[in-house]
C-alpha cells in the first residue's frame, strides 16, 4: 500500500463529491433556463413580428378588397342616388381607416424593408385620389366618367397594391419559416447539451462515488488485515496509511496500541524467561553467569557485571562479569558512594543513563580503559534497606526502550533470588565449616 500521504478527511472528499454533482445539476439548471429563453425570443420574435405582419398585410388585402367591391357598386350601379351612396361612402372610409392602422402596425413590426410599406401606401394613398374622383363623378351625377375611371384605372390599383402587399406577405412567411427553423435548431441544441451534461454528470457520480468508496474502503481494509494479522500473532504487523484524516488518525492509533501491546508481550516474556532462568540455579556463579547472559540477551547490552560487598562489608569487589576481563575490573569502596547517581544507586533505583557524567565514572572506576559506553543501566540489591550487591550493564548505544521497564518489573525477583542464592552460598560454607570440624573431631576422638 502507497504510503503517499492523503490529507484530505473523509467528510472534505463526501462534500467535495456533492459539491461537483450540484454544481452539475445547478450548470444543467443555467443552460435549460438560457436556452428557454432563447426559444421564448424565437416565440416572442414570430409572434411579434412575422405573424404580426402576416395578419397585418392580410387585413390590408381584405380592406382593400373591400373598397374595391364597395366603389365598384358606386361606379357600376346607376340605381344609387347620392342619399344612398353616403352609407357606402362611409363604409368605404372605415375600411380606409382600418387599412391605415394595419399599415401602421406593419411599419412599426415589419422586419424587412421600409421601402416595401413605403411603396405600397404610396399606391394606397393615389388610389384614394382615383376613388375621390370616381365618388365625385357619382354624386355629380357623372355616371360615365365615373364608370370609365373605375374600370381602366381602379382595377389596375387594386393589383398593383396587391402584389406589393404580397411582397411583404412572402417576407413575413420566410421570416417565419427561418424563426420557425432556428427554434427547431435551438431545441435541438438543447436537448444534445442536456443528454450531454447528463451523461457526464451520470459518469462523474459513478466515477466519484467509485473514488471516494475506494479512498475509504482501501484504508480501511488493509486496516483490518493489519489487525487481522496482528490477531494472529504477527506482533510486527503495523498499518502503513499515513495522513491527517480520520482513517489516518485511526491507523496512528491503531499502531500506538500495536506498538504498547507488542511492548507488553514482549516485557512479560522476557520477564517469564527470566523469571525461569533465575530459578534454574542455586550455586553462586553458575547463577550470576545464567543471570548476566538473561540480562544481556534481554536488555541487548554489551557487558554485564555483578559486584558483591565482601565479608569486611567495606568494598564492592567484581564477582563475574561476561564481556569484560574480570581482571581488568577493580573494587570500589561504600565510602565512595557519592553523588548524585551514587545516592539515587544505594535508595535502590534502577539508573539509566543516557550520557555518563564524570561524576558517575569516578562513582564506580571499575571499567576497563579501552571501553568507553555511553550508557549504562545500574542495578542495585538491598538486603534490610543496605545495598549488598550492584549489577551493571553498559552499551555504546541507547538501551531498548523496554530494557528499563524490564529490569523495574524483575527488580524485586531479582533481588529475592540473589538474596536466596547469598544466603545458600553461607550456608553452604558454614556447613563445609561443620562438616571439617565434625571430621576433625571425630579424628581426634578416635586418637
Amino acid at each position: 500500500m502507497s504510503k503517499k500521504p492523503v490529507n484530505i478527511s473523509i467528510g472534505a472528499r463526501l462534500y467535495a463529491g456533492f459539491g461537483i454533482i450540484m454544481l452539475l445539476i445547478v450548470l444543467i439548471a443555467f443552460l435549460a433556463f438560457n436556452q428557454s429563453n432563447r426559444l421564448w425570443k424565437f416565440t416572442s420574435d414570430l409572434y411579434e413580428h412575422p405573424l404580426q405582419v402576416s395578419k397585418a398585410t392580410r387585413d390590408i388585402k381584405n380592406d382593400v378588397n373591400s373598397i374595391h367591391n364597395l366603389i365598384k357598386d358606386i361606379a357600376i350601379d346607376n340605381r344609387l342616388n347620392p342619399n344612398a351612396l353616403y352609407p357606402i361612402i362611409n363604409q368605404i372610409n372605415e375600411k380606409e381607416a382600418d387599412a391605415i392602422k394595419s399599415f401602421d402596425l406593419v411599419y412599426e413590426r415589419y422586419l424587412g424593408q421600409k421601402s416595401h410599406i413605403d411603396s405600397a401606401f404610396a399606391t394606397f394613398k393615389n388610389w384614394k385620389i382615383l376613388r375621390d374622383q370616381i365618388i365625385e363623378h357619382r354624386l355629380k351625377g357623372d355616371n360615365e366618367q365615373a364608370y370609365v375611371q373605375y374600370r381602366i384605372k381602379n382595377q389596375e390599383f387594386r393589383d398593383k397594391l396587391f402584389s406589393q402587399v404580397q411582397v411583404m406577405v412572402d417576407f413575413a412567411n420566410a421570416k417565419a419559416d427561418t424563426y420557425y427553423h432556428s427554434a427547431i435548431a435551438e431545441k435541438q441544441k438543447i436537448v444534445f447539451w442536456i443528454r450531454v451534461i447528463l451523461a457526464g454528470l451520470f459518469i462523474l457520480t459513478l466515477s466519484l462515488s467509485y473514488l471516494i468508496l475506494n479512498s475509504i474502503r482501501r484504508p480501511v481494509r488493509a486496516l483490518a488485515q493489519v489487525a487481522d494479522q496482528f490477531r494472529h500473532g504477527n506482533f510486527d504487523a503495523r498499518s502503513e496509511y499515513i495522513s491527517t484524516n480520520e482513517i489516518g488518525l485511526l491507523s496512528a492509533s491503531f499502531n500506538e496500541l500495536a506498538n504498547s501491546v507488542q511492548q507488553q508481550i514482549i516485557l512479560n516474556n522476557s520477564i517469564n524467561e527470566l523469571t525461569q532462568l533465575l530459578t534454574s540455579e542455586n550455586e553462586l556463579r553458575p547463577f550470576c553467569i545464567e543471570m548476566l547472559n538473561a540480562l544481556i540477551k534481554i536488555t541487548r547490552a554489551e557487558v554485564a557485571t555483578i559486584y558483591l560487598l565482601n565479608e569486611k562489608k567495606k568494598e564492592f569487589e567484581p564477582y563475574e562479569t561476561l564481556g569484560l576481563v574480570n581482571e581488568s575490573l577493580k573494587t570500589f569502596a561504600v565510602k565512595n558512594l557519592a553523588g548524585k547517581q551514587c545516592i539515587e544507586l544505594v535508595n535502590s533505583k534502577s539508573i539509566s543513563v543516557s550520557s555518563i557524567p564524570s561524576e558517575t565514572i569516578n562513582c564506580f572506576k571499575t571499567l576497563a580503559l579501552d571501553y568507553d559506553p555511553q550508557e549504562m543501566i545500574t542495578i542495585p540489591i538491598l538486603e534490610d534497606q543496605k545495598l549488598i550487591s550492584v549489577i551493571m550493564l553498559c552499551s555504546k548505544t541507547s538501551f531498548p526502550e523496554t530494557s528499563v521497564a524490564i529490569i523495574e518489573k524483575i527488580h524485586f525477583i531479582l533481588t529475592a533470588r540473589i538474596q536466596g542464592v547469598l544466603a545458600f552460598e553461607k550456608i553452604s560454607k558454614i556447613s563445609q565449616t561443620l562438616n571439617k570440624q565434625f571430621s576433625e573431631l571425630e579424628e581426634k576422638t578416635k586418637e
